[in-house]
């Protein structure tokens, strides 16, 4: 008897594909497997009904794997980053067995990160490291790419991040300054495990403590490839607003606008009372509540930027730095632009604060 399996997409918000291949009719038959998630068990059951050959199961584990998952972070007592699932399958067994005993299999082990590529995912059915890790695409989880070797960040921007690197070769990074291999200026960078794929490193570590002036980093993966980190000093304004948001990998992202942003609560309209025809108001139901929003212009935009707004107006958490402190927010706008392809563009953000700013001031990012 023959096995294999193979797995479709590692982010968990998108369907987990695990395909098991057997070499025996399992059409119309029931099939257990039996999966170990951070050491955990945990089985499913599928049917093998639409195959397309004879012999393969397909069932989607992102249910099982979800709860496991959270934003990933740099766990730095232990050296080692936290959020991931780990998962592989550990047994099987199918109708055709006489009892209830399971054959073991040991798969090797993959790894799920909380996150979407949606429709790339999708359309062209590709696992976490070749859409990540292709030939046009950055192996940062981040949405600041600038192309297919490059991110681009502002040193406030880049500061306020945990950089994690996904790659499909020996999970290994090295940082390289100026041209000069260095070790001693990130010694608090995070190789983790070998088998897990993934790496990470602190923003704050690259930018340092003098982030004036633009600079160019050199990110060297462990299979030779190269990619450059750009960071930029914080535009010279009047004011500057700096935004986090979860992406669409699943980790924290930031962006700077430098724009005027501007109070304006606004106070809902009193409940009323509906009898007999006439409206009563008592001194209860003309109690409003104030809700806290600002308008931010952007500032112009680059085609990048603009992109990381996207991403962040549909990401599930969204802050605002006010003060030393980060804000939950809301944050919507109607994206009503003219068509102008690589030019610069401004747009009017409209932010609702999440809880009282009674002893919090705005504070300027830049000057």
């Amino acid at each position: 008897m023959i096995v294999s399996s193979s797995v479709v997409s590692y982010f968990a918000n998108d369907p987990i594909v695990y395909m098991f291949f057997i070499n025996r009719n399992l059409i119309g038959k029931r099939i257990v497997l039996k999966f170990e998630i951070n050491g955990n068990e945990q089985r499913v059951v599928a049917v093998a009904r639409n195959l397309t050959i004879t012999g393969m199961v397909m069932v989607d584990i992102a249910d099982l794997v979800l709860p496991y998952l959270s934003t990933l972070y740099i766990d730095r007592e232990n050296q080692k980053i936290g959020g991931y699932a780990t998962f592989r399958l550990v047994a099987y067994r199918d109708a055709l067995l006489t009892d209830d005993s399971f054959i073991a299999y040991s798969d090797v082990q993959h790894i799920a990160i909380k996150g979407s590529i949606g429709e790339l995912n999708r359309a062209e059915g590709k696992d976490i490291q070749s859409a990540i890790i292709a030939n046009n695409a950055f192996p940062l989880l981040s949405a600041h790419q600038t192309g297919s070797d490059t991110a681009q960040f502002y040193a406030s921007e880049l500061s306020e991040l945990e950089m994690f690197l996904l790659s499909s070769e020996d999970g290994s990074i090295t940082l390289v300054r100026r041209g000069q291999h260095s070790t001693e200026d990130y010694s608090d960078s995070i190789i983790v495990e070998d088998d897990t794929q993934l790496a990470a490193f602190a923003g704050a570590d690259i930018v340092g403590e003098d982030p004036s002036g633009h600079r160019r980093f050199t990110l060297k993966t462990g299979g030779g490839g190269i990619y450059y980190i750009d960071v930029d000093a914080d535009p010279d304004t009047d004011e500057g607003h700096l935004f986090r948001f979860i992406n669409k990998y699943g980790v924290y992202d930031a962006v700077l606008f430098t724009g005027i942003l501007q109070n304006n609560p606004a106070a809902n309209a009193p409940d009323t009372y509906y009898t007999y025809n006439s409206y009563l108001r008592t001194r209860l139901m003309q109690r409003r509540i104030l809700t806290e929003k600002y308008i931010l212009n952007t500032g112009f935009i680059d085609p990048m930027r603009l992109d990381i707004v996207k991403q962040m107006l549909q990401s599930e958490k969204v802050q605002i730095q006010l003060g030393d402190d980060y804000v939950d927010c809301i944050v919507s706008t109607n994206i009503d632009l003219p068509v102008v392809f690589r030019q610069p563009q401004s747009i009017s953000l409209e932010i609702e604060v999440l809880q009282s700013l009674q002893y919090q001031t705005i504070t300027q990012l830049s000057s």
